[in-house]
């Protein structure tokens, strides 16, 4: 049977009314389109925005990254770090007037451990030491740091491997112990397990492997440390006969406060201190000063902290800059589509979907900002946290 004309005319009306019509994109994908049409016409109007932002957002990010780790980040691998104190010893010392410092002696500690109730405990350390490991040509520098046998449970750390000192092995003419820090054990044996029973000569004395402390712990310093040995059976041997004497100054003291107030603490401490005519100087006003565990929010602010937050007020500097240059490249570019925005305006477009066009323009070069920033934050970081934190591990 032969189709006439008019069966199909019908058949195509009917095919063309049920046939799906293409979909016209969507507003919000037209517009996007055409900003980067835009983009293409004027690249370096978008190089130059990008670069700003880019300056602007990586500095800050890069600073703040040293700040936080400077004042505010509590050290790892501490539990409830809040109730960790650094103590601080506050005496006149003629004529050079009033001084504040953490450093004391091993006499201070033991009396301040032995009467100082209002804490739950108390731990003496001292900043890294360098020592030889090894003898002869093989030799090398290593980062020690002399702690109490108290230091680790104080901070609530567990040994990645082993144990840690005890209190009985922690005294004068006590075992030779050492405990290393997870990345030394890692670069120096390689990880093995069996290292934990192994003879080290450090110093002129050979020490007994007992543990390895966890992945990135450091104590409450920022600074590099290879090993940890007790206090009272080390400095002898490592910092010369008669360290732990009277008059001898060389230990910080750190504490964990107990369900009483930080003031009740601060002056069982002070009591300690002004009965002690040697670390007090013989000032009756000598007081104990309870500070943050980080030592660049203490009294004794680091010259880096220093520098750090100078540097904190040059970035928000730099980003309020970048932020008035992107603004002005915008609003130069804004003045020359003027004319473009009339016609569209006349042709019926709608104020709000104009609107919109500049926010997504907006969007994408604060977009590209943001990656360009990430790159510049993954270059400069290193350098400026060497600068700043020359002797924190990675």
């Amino acid at each position: 049977m032969r189709s006439t004309p008019t069966a199909r005319f019908i058949y195509l009306m009917v095919a063309s009314s049920t046939s799906p019509e293409p979909r016209a994109p969507s507003p919000m994908f037209q517009d996007l389109r055409y900003a980067l049409r835009t983009f293409a016409r004027s690249p370096a109007l978008v190089a130059a925005a990008v670069v700003c932002l880019a300056l602007g957002i990586g500095a800050n990010a890069t600073i703040f990254g040293v700040v936080d780790t400077l004042l505010f980040r509590p050290p790892p691998h501490i539990q409830n770090p809040a109730q960790v104190v650094r103590l601080y010893f506050s005496r006149n010392l003629p004529p050079f007037g009033r001084a504040t410092s953490s450093i004391t002696g091993y006499p201070m500690y033991t009396s301040l451990r032995d009467a100082a109730h209002a804490f739950t405990g108390l731990a003496a350390f001292t900043y890294s030491q360098r020592a030889s490991l090894g003898r002869g040509a093989d030799a090398k520098r290593v980062d020690l740091v002399l702690a109490s046998s108290s230091f680790f449970p104080l901070l609530g750390v567990r040994p990645a491997l082993g144990r840690f000192f005890n209190a009985d092995e922690d005294r004068p003419s006590g075992p030779a112990l050492v405990v290393l820090s997870f990345g030394f054990w890692r670069s120096a044996f390689g990880g093995d397990s069996a290292v934990v029973g192994k003879q080290l000569q450090l110093g002129r004395g050979s020490y007994t492997v007992i543990g390895v402390a966890p992945d990135r712990f450091t104590g409450v310093e920022l600074q590099n440390v290879d090993a940890w040995v007790p206090i009272a059976a080390a400095t002898p041997e490592l910092m010369g006969p008669g360290s732990l004497n009277r008059g001898s100054y060389f230990l910080q003291i750190i504490g964990r406060l107990g369900s009483g107030s930080a003031a009740t603490a601060a002056r069982q401490a002070t009591l300690v201190l002004r009965g002690d005519d040697v670390y007090s100087g013989r000032d009756s006003n000598a007081v104990v000063v309870l500070g943050p565990v980080q030592h660049a929010r203490g009294p004794e602010m680091s010259q880096n902290a220093k520098v750090s937050i100078w540097l904190s007020a040059v970035a928000v500097i730099v980003l309020l800059v970048a932020c008035a240059n992107v603004a002005n490249l915008l609003l130069a570019r804004s003045l020359q589509r003027q004319r473009e925005v009339a016609i569209r305006l006349a042709l019926g477009a709608a104020w709000w979907r104009l609107a919109r066009q500049v926010l997504i323009e907006s969007l994408l070069l604060a977009i590209g900002g943001g990656i360009a920033a990430l790159f510049v934050t993954l270059w400069a970081g290193p350098l400026i946290r060497a600068f700043l934190l020359p002797d924190t591990p990675a």
